[in-house]
């Protein structure tokens, strides 16, 4: 097999299949590039041109790769919407495969993001409304013909100049087009889709469905709200969004978003069309942002030194002002009249006191004095003066939130002594395997108030009425026991009490391992599945606790050297193969960590029974196969030197084996 290495970009100028004449290189990635150009045969109309790189140059590749191009762009050929870009004719041209597509002039929501947070503002709640009512009837489109676009961003959504509509652009499927060209003859799949943007389903497993396109488009619409980037506003260990502490939205708009980002498929709105008339029913109206104060740039200023215009002065009355010395002199007069009156009074008050020092002996004075004295004091406490009484208030008294009961048993004094004895036997054995309390009763009370609503508010009681529903929680709190009795120790004793460091230190674990995170996290979902039949509807707390757990029983397995097989890098470079047969148990799983060279070769055969797949990761945790089964595979190794990872799972009720052999090239 000859493998072609990609060109250089095409220059300036080369004219290719005598029409098209390149203007600009405006990208380039891993398996292609794309072009601005000029088409000859359309009065040199500005289009796109996207190149791909098949993989080799052996005929029966090229053939293949020629096969898939044709079939996919006649898909893309026949959408035909005002806000998707045309596709207009694909081509080959010096073994090189080519897509030409409408240029769309205009800026996208990135760039204008980017020049609104320049002045510290964002997209307003009825901006982004106008948008996903803008952006809902383009999906419907695509998905009423089976096509999801897989990587809806603020990037990939132009708004077009002439009418300032958005244009859904750069379509997951021509990205995947792309590689699958590239990889021809190869089985190695790429996820397409931007971290955070893509639902955790799409990126994990490859998944995307409709529901994927409507939580990237929610995803795009937070980010236009806060301003911040989505791995900011996304909570991955909890897998919850976190945007509503960073922007005020009307709340049944918050509650429309919310449902688009679900983390689960199936909680999202079920198709577009549904999304758009839950959007168009919402009654409240978007709130309107603070605006900010601005402070203009072109506001005149006036130079130092320079003569301000002289302005008007009004004229004064002039019959007013032949009576004004009148005024004056009547006020002074009253002023001195005033002040002489008071000096006469005074001076009067002061006589008939000097009157009567001289007449009246000083010893009647005093008597006087005295008398007067008792007299007003029995007046002030007979009658006390009093002011009005200034009303008092009281708080209402209110009585304290009743506790949400968490322990649903009753107490065992009334229980028939059978009873008594299953109770204490479920309880001993809970707190004999490790498992907290506080995740078991939460645990089991959320899944009997699922079954009977009615005791939501309520705890069971000792009641021979109640017996049988007692059964019941004993018989859910016994399966979770079991379904538990499957992990460590270590593992159970953690449950509910998982955070951010767990996280940390197990990354820093699976490193020491060579381990990837997407390779644990195959394992831990398929035996959370087998676990728990039913995962599907588990509250996400309890789902990402039990899968932690999982999780951390993994990582003791594999440092205890079980159920993984690790080659030493010695084998870098060389030539060799191995051959494996081995049974697995229900739910459980193997890996395989195989040291490869940049340009090497792994072929592998594999053969299961029943439903045992195989995955493949890089040393990224790149998804290189998922749930394939029985067949030869091959993966080339692009990167840098490392470990890749194979990983077989059984979805399985019973025990089952398989044969895995494989050599490197």
């Amino acid at each position: 097999m000859t493998y072609l290495s990609p060109k250089p970009p095409l220059s300036i100028g080369t004219l290719i299949h005598n029409r098209y004449q390149i203007l600009q290189v405006l990208g380039q990635g891993g398996f292609g590039r794309t072009y601005l150009a000029q088409d000859r045969n359309r009065f040199s109309e500005t289009c796109v041109l996207k190149e791909f790189f098949p993989a080799d140059t052996d005929p029966a590749a090229m053939t293949k790769a020629r096969s898939l191009f044709q079939r996919e762009a006649k898909v893309l050929y026949n959408l035909r919407h005002p806000q998707i870009p045309e596709f207009r004719e694909q081509f080959e041209w010096e073994h090189q495969l080519f897509l030409v597509q409408e240029y769309i002039p205009g800026q996208t929501y990135a760039q204008l993001l980017k020049e609104r947070l320049a002045i510290g503002a964002a997209f307003s709640e009825a901006e982004v409304r106008q948008l996903m009512t803008q952006v809902l009837p383009v999906l419907m489109y695509l998905h009423d013909r089976q096509i999801v676009h897989r990587d809806i961003a603020p990037d990939n959504i132009i708004q077009r100049e002439a009418d300032r509509l958005p244009v859904l652009i750069d379509f997951g499927a021509v990205k995947e087009l792309a590689n699958r060209i590239s990889q021809a003859g190869i089985s190695t799949p790429t996820v397409i889709g931007k971290p955070a943007y893509a639902p955790p389903e799409q990126m994990q497993h490859g998944d995307a469905k409709p529901s994927s396109d409507l939580y990237a488009l929610a995803a795009t619409a937070v980010v236009l709200l806060t301003g911040k980037a989505p791995d900011q506003l996304y909570d991955a260990f909890n897998c919850r969004w976190k945007w509503q502490s960073e922007v005020t939205v009307s709340p049944d708009f918050a509650a429309w978003l919310n449902q688009m980002l679900h983390f689960r498929p199936e909680a999202r709105f079920y198709s577009a069309i549904a999304a758009l008339k839950a959007l168009q029913s919402l009654t409240s109206m978007p709130v309107q942002p603070i605006a900010r104060p601005v402070v203009s740039s072109q506001m005149p200023t006036q130079a130092i030194g320079q003569r301000l215009p002289s302005m008007p002065v009004a004229q004064p009355n002039q019959a007013a002002m032949q009576w004004q010395p009148l005024f004056v002199k009547t006020g002074k007069l009253l002023f001195r009249l005033g002040r002489w009156s008071l000096r006469l009074v005074g001076k009067t008050i002061w006589l008939v006191w000097q009157v009567i020092l001289s007449v009246v002996p000083k010893w009647v004075l005093f008597l006087a004095l005295l008398t007067g004295g008792f007299w007003g004091y029995r007046q002030l406490t007979n009658q006390p003066i009093t002011f009005p009484k200034l009303p008092t208030f009281e708080l209402p008294k209110i009585s304290p939130p009743k506790a949400k009961p968490t322990n649903r048993l009753p107490s065992a004094t009334n229980l028939s002594q059978p009873e008594r004895s299953r109770r204490d036997a479920l309880l001993n054995r809970m707190s004999e395997m490790g498992v907290p309390a506080e995740f078991f009763y939460d645990y089991v009370d959320t899944q009997f108030r699922t079954r009977h609503p009615e005791f939501q508010t309520k705890a069971l009681s000792d009641s021979s009425k109640e017996r049988a529903l007692r059964e019941d929680w004993y018989r859910i709190g016994e399966t979770l026991l079991q379904q538990l009795d499957r992990l460590d120790r270590p593992a159970r004793q953690q449950l509910s009490r998982f955070d951010a460091g767990d996280q940390s230190t197990r990354r820093s674990q699976l490193r020491q391992l060579n381990l990837s995170e997407g390779a644990l996290d195959v394992l831990a979902d398929t035996r959370l599945r087998h676990l728990f039949p039913n995962y599907s509807a588990l509250p996400d707390l309890h789902a990402n606790q039990l899968k932690h757990a999982i999780a951390t029983h993994y990582i003791t397995q594999f440092q205890s050297h079980q159920g993984i097989e690790k080659y030493d890098r010695d084998r870098l470079g060389t030539q060799w193969g191995d051959q494996h047969r081995k049974r697995l148990n229900p739910g459980t799983g193997n890996v395989y960590l195989i040291p490869l060279k940049t340009g090497q070769n792994l072929e592998f055969t594999f053969q299961g029974e029943g439903r045992l797949r195989m995955f493949a990761y890089s040393r990224d945790s790149k998804p290189l196969l998922k749930n394939v089964g029985d067949g030869t595979h091959r993966i080339k190794s692009r990167e840098e030197d490392g470990y890749y990872e194979l990983i077989v799972v059984s979805k399985e009720p019973d025990t089952k084996q398989y044969r895995l052999g494989f050599k490197v090239q």
